[in-house]
């Protein structure tokens, strides 16, 4: 029951603590919804806090839950693909090892590469559209 208590934990968290905010930070870069500068700025402060708190939280495990991979590393790591393709640059990525540890060993299982492909990592971030 533990377990499963801290998958959902996991779960709740790639939804509440990134998939909206990187929603916030990347759909205004690409032009999906109108560029607001202030609320982008809190969006990408938002992801870089929750990044902080989720690589103390790794550790040094090798998944989020357990001794193996569950639902929890399958979802918080799709979650992430966007953040780590578009926005966050390598020297960003460089404060959060243990997150980008764990993030590259489940991209690199083969039921992931076989549907995400392979992954490219953001050199420079998407920038701010000027129209």
């Amino acid at each position: 029951q533990y377990e499963r208590a801290q998958v959902l934990q996991w779960l709740l968290a790639a939804d509440n603590e990134f998939a909206a905010p990187i929603a916030g930070w990347l759909n205004p870069l690409l032009g999906f919804v109108p560029l607001n500068p202030a609320a982008v700025g809190k969006c990408k402060a938002d992801v870089k806090n929750a990044l902080l708190v989720l690589d103390g939280a790794i550790g040094q495990t090798s998944f989020l839950v357990g001794d193996s991979l569950t639902l929890a590393d399958i979802v918080m790591s799709c979650t992430l693909v966007n953040l780590f393709r578009f926005l966050l640059e390598p020297q960003e990525r460089d404060q959060v090892g243990n997150v980008m540890r764990w993030f590259e060993a489940c991209m690199a299982l083969p039921e992931f590469k076989e549907v995400l492909g392979e992954l490219v990592m953001c050199e420079k971030t998407i920038p701010i559209p000027t129209n």
